[in-house]
């Protein structure tokens, strides 16, 4: 799919490209993505904003470890990077367990030459 379509809506493929990143959910029983809208989005991104709130001081100890010469860039970028993955991760099944559902970001894909569809959004409650 990456040579076809690219991997960012700024590259293109060989036979077209992603149009649109759009937030859904499985339906398993249709095997279809539909998409949560703005409203179901943002309640996850909350979560996110949550999650990582709670891992600022945790943070400032890395960044003060690095300042001091304690660890090294490099040290500080993975553990950052490891933090912030599993906040994404620990938001992502937070939202599951109440909404019943993980969030999943689609890529609309377009073919060159031809009218590229896209989703309409579906209200979730």
């Amino acid at each position: 799919m990456r040579e076809l379509f690219g991997r960012s809506l700024d590259e293109g493929g060989t036979i077209g490209g992603i149009t649109e990143k759009i937030w859904c959910k499985l339906d398993s029983d249709h095997n279809c993505y539909i998409p949560i809208g703005e409203v179901m989005e943002q309640k996850f991104f909350t979560m996110i904003r949550a999650e990582k709130s709670m891992t600022t001081a945790f943070e400032a100890e890395i960044y003060d470890g690095y300042e001091n010469g304690l660890i090294t860039a490099e040290e500080r970028d993975t553990i950052i990077g490891r933090r912030g993955y599993s906040a994404y991760l620990e938001a992502k099944k937070r939202f599951a367990e109440i909404y019943g559902f993980y969030p999943i970001k689609v890529p609309n894909y377009g073919f060159y030459g031809t009218d590229i569809l896209k989703f309409e959004n579906e209200k979730i409650a």
